[in-house]
Order: structure tokens, then C-alpha cells, then sequence
């Protein structure tokens, strides 16, 4: 998955900097990109700890602007440059869902029994696409670092769980994407999800490989 998004990204997406693929190992396939982006191997499993800190380690900040996190379950779609949108702050995505509606503990496991009421309203945040500029950069890391590291791991999905604390609770300057640059296929019809800058095939679980591939023929 993650060589059709470097592929896409070069490509449709027009982007010329630098791309960090952080990735369990590196096969035959990843490797048919190497020379597209800088590619680091580590024991990764999702949604774990210690292991989104460990990929965010790996960036010195000071040589960049602005730094783009991006899922591998991603496809770029139309030019990558209307995303750097976090000029002095943090850009998120708000999800189609709300708190209460969605997978509570992914969302809401960091935060209080207040401050899930008084989230209730909001969208829920997905921690696979956001955007932060370098010299917010530190700042995101530390505070989601002590989020994460407040309660026991217990729940799966808990770097986003700590994602969303960090956003509600104003810990880093923070707004969201206009909504209209990513698309999250199971949210929205098939015919519409070319006008988006990317794509997330999160929710699909084992047939986002196919659906991928599937969208990469037609592009």
C-alpha cells in the first residue's frame, strides 16, 4: 500500500520534497520505490504507542516548514500542496461521525467523563492524515507523548485516542483541514472521491489492498 501512495504522491501529487516511509520491511515491493523516498525499517505494529513516537523521532524538524503524517491506506488523487495548510499550527481531519457515534474508546479514551460531554458535538479526529508546521513539531510530539503516556495501554487504537485529547484539550494550535481536500471512501459515493486531494480506505481492513488497487487502474 504504501508504494502506490509514494507513487501517487510523486505522481498526481506533483510532490518534489522529502518522503520518510517508515514500514515493517522492506520487500521487493517497497524497495521498487527507493528511489522515490527514504525508506526506514522498524518493528511497527499499528495504532500502537510507542511506535507512531518512534517514526516521529526519526525527523529532524528544524530542516522543515511544514511536515505532512500520512497513513499507508492513503492515495493522492490531485496535487499534494493545497494539504500544507499549518503555516503556524496543526491541521487535522475531522472525521463524517461524532464521538458518541463512533468506536468510543479509539476517540475518547484519554479524555474525562466531562470533556466527553463536552466533545460530544464534535466530529471525531483520525490520526491518519495531519499536517503540523517545524516549529510546532516538538511541541505536537511532547504533548502527545504525555498524553499517551497518562494511562495504561489498554485500548487499541490508542495513539488516536491521545490524538484527539491533545486536539480537544488545545495543548497545540490546532484547526482542521478544509474538509473538501480528503476523502474517507466508506463516508463518501465512489463517483465523488476523485475531487479530493487524498483518500483513506481506512475501514475497509482486508480489502483495502484491492480497493486501492481497484482506483489505481482508473488513475
Amino acid at each position: 500500500m504504501a508504494a502506490m501512495l509514494i507513487c501517487t504522491l510523486r505522481g498526481r501529487g506533483r510532490y518534489t520534497g522529502d518522503i520518510l516511509l517508515v514500514c515493517n520491511e522492506s520487500d521487493s515491493i517497497v524497495r521498487s520505490v527507493a528511489s522515490l523516498a527514504t525508506i526506514q525499517v522498524a518493528d511497527l505494529k499499528c495504532h500502537i504507542r510507542d511506535d507512531r513516537m518512534h517514526a516521529m523521532r526519526l525527523i529532524d524538524a528544524s530542516r522543515y516548514d511544514q511536515i505532512l503524517n500520512l497513513d499507508a491506506d492513503i492515495l493522492c488523487l490531485n496535487p499534494i500542496e493545497p494539504l500544507f495548510q499549518a503555516v503556524d499550527e496543526l491541521r487535522f481531519y475531522d472525521e463524517w461521525w461524532g464521538f458518541i457515534k463512533a468506536k468510543q474508546q479509539m476517540y475518547t479514551y484519554y479524555l474525562n467523563e466531562l470533556e466527553v460531554r463536552r466533545y460530544a458535538w464534535c466530529h471525531t479526529i483520525n490520526v491518519g492524515h495531519w499536517c503540523v508546521s517545524g516549529n510546532h513539531f516538538t511541541a505536537l510530539y511532547n504533548a502527545w507523548k504525555q498524553t499517551l503516556r497518562s494511562k495504561p495501554y489498554d485500548v487499541d487504537g490508542a495513539d488516536q485516542a491521545a490524538f484527539n485529547a491533545v486536539v480537544r484539550r488545545g495543548l497545540v494550535p490546532a484547526k482542521p483541514f478544509d474538509r473538501d481536500l480528503i476523502c474517507t471512501a466508506l463516508a463518501v459515493p465512489e463517483p465523488e472521491w476523485k475531487r479530493s486531494v487524498i483518500i483513506h480506505f481506512a475501514g475497509w481492513l482486508d480489502h483495502r489492498l484491492e480497493k486501492m488497487q481497484d482506483l489505481m487502474t482508473t488513475l
